[in-house]
């Protein structure tokens, strides 16, 4: 069977439920899902370091360790997962120092997938990136999911924090690496290419992408 691995932008335990987050425990009742949650940067860290949602994270953030973890009342086939501390870089201007650690930064994230392949004997997967265009630019060549998904959740240029680097870095990943793009608003899927409109209140269903691929 077909695996789904998530990479989200919206934590698990977030105060607000994000719309990825249901539909990952909708898709978790037909398939195992990994969820990948945005990782933390070393200025996150040591920001919000007395946080209960931090010092829960604590081993996994600084040294890898269990990164896997259920979830109260979801099924058991969905794994949230923690990536290690990457490197904070929205701050920087867009050139060479950017993308240079913005490739360091994939690598760590990288090491998480690669991980959760091993550990769970995952034989083949689909890779979803929900909103989150500041990761999966440089993943190695080994990273060979049976698809690559983009999720746009809205208009990323409206954020000015994510909008410094994610206008571009949204549409690089589009052109380039995804081979669906999905959308949940009319007015946003038109100008993507190879986009499909999956409405908020119409949940793709799960086999889709559990059961389409072999």
């Amino acid at each position: 069977m077909t695996d789904l691995i998530i990479l989200a932008l919206s934590h698990a335990d977030a105060p607000f439920s994000s719309t990825i987050f249901s539909l990952a425990k909708e898709w978790a009742r037909n398939c195992r899902v990994f969820y990948i949650e945005h990782p933390f940067t070393l200025k996150d860290y040591w920001n919000r370091r007395h946080e209960p949602s931090i010092q829960q994270r604590r081993n996994a953030l600084l040294y890898g360790k269990n990164i896997y973890r259920s979830i109260s009342g979801a099924p058991d086939n969905l794994v949230v997962v923690t990536p290690r501390l990457t490197l904070p870089i929205n701050s920087l201007p867009e050139g060479n120092s950017y993308e240079w650690l913005s490739r360091l930064n994939d690598q760590i994230l990288y090491e998480t997938i690669r991980k959760i392949t091993s550990d769970y004997n995952v034989q083949q997967y689909i890779f979803l990136n929900s909103f989150d265009p500041f990761y999966g630019r440089y993943f190695p060549a080994s990273f060979q999911p049976l698809l690559y998904i983009y999720q746009s959740v809205d208009d990323i240029s409206q954020e000015p924090y994510i909008a410094r680097h994610g206008v571009r870095l949204e549409n690089e990943i589009i052109a380039r690496y995804a081979d669906l793009t999905l959308a949940t608003s009319k007015t946003w899927h038109k100008p993507k290419a190879n986009c499909r409109l999956i409405p908020t209140c119409c949940p793709m269903p799960p086999t889709l992408l559990c059961f389409a691929l072999p």
